[in-house]
């Protein structure tokens, strides 16, 4: 598995039509590539958002990543301060309701 977090400044009083905007507009896109599997969008503050989404391997989270910049540029540049800072990283312990688990590749 492979995450994608985005890390974005916001224009102060835009963060919630920030959101709303990926909830309809690039949630769609990203959760249509093959290898999806989770997308969340987090409010830290009034300026700033991080995206945090994961793949099944690292091709489409670049995919993703790709897509989202491409977002990014036509749908909410006049909302953020500049580009996203963006991490691309391998999963290696992953945890829910049920417990740790590591990913397949590492059990």
């Amino acid at each position: 598995m492979f995450t994608t977090i985005r890390r974005y400044r916001v224009k102060l009083g835009r963060a919630d039509e920030a959101i709303r905007l990926a909830e309809t507009e690039l949630l769609p896109i990203v959760s249509a590539i093959p290898g999806y599997i989770a997308y969340q969008a987090v409010l830290d503050g009034p300026q700033a958002i991080v995206s945090v989404s994961t793949y099944s391997d690292r091709s489409a989270a670049a995919l993703a990543n790709t897509a989202a910049a491409r977002w990014d540029e036509t749908s909410i540049a006049s909302m953020i301060d500049g580009p996203a800072r963006v991490t691309i990283g391998e999963v290696r312990l992953s945890a829910d309701a049920r417990g740790a688990t590591a990913p397949r590749a590492f059990v």
